[in-house]
């Protein structure tokens, strides 16, 4: 006598209904990537920013000159380059002297979306959120 053989595996309607639930579960999730990437990015170039600036104490001091940094204006002096979505505003000029100090002050960078407030303590100037 012949024993059945038992054929073991997913029924052609098993794989189309999790397939299903596959598409619908990425359909929900899909819009709300793109907007994540977009904050990803958004806090990635406000972080580089954040650092470049940070850094303009030991530029100063490296190229024996004074760095001033201001206002929209004064973004093409910087020893580096300005992504053209941020705008910069300060309520007095903030000065890096030669030297490697600086004068502290607030500054506030806007992308249209974010705006930030950031306190730049003398004599070095490291940016703190407010």
């Amino acid at each position: 006598m012949k024993q059945a053989t038992k054929i073991t595996g997913f029924t052609i309607l098993e794989l189309i209904v999790v397939l299903f639930f596959f598409a619908l579960i990425s359909g929900l999730a899909l819009p709300n990537l793109h907007s994540a990437y977009q904050s990803w990015q958004r806090k990635l170039v406000l972080n580089d920013l954040l650092l470049k600036i940070s850094q303009l104490n030991r530029e100063a001091i490296n190229k024996n000159t004074t760095i001033k940094l201001d206002d929209q204006k004064s973004l093409s002096d910087l020893p580096f380059q300005w992504p053209s979505e941020w705008e910069i505003k300060t309520e007095h000029p903030i000065i890096f002297f030669a030297n490697g100090v600086c004068n502290g002050g607030v500054l506030m960078l806007n992308n249209g979306n974010d705006s930030r407030q950031y306190q730049l303590a003398a004599p070095y100037c490291n940016p703190i959120i407010i």
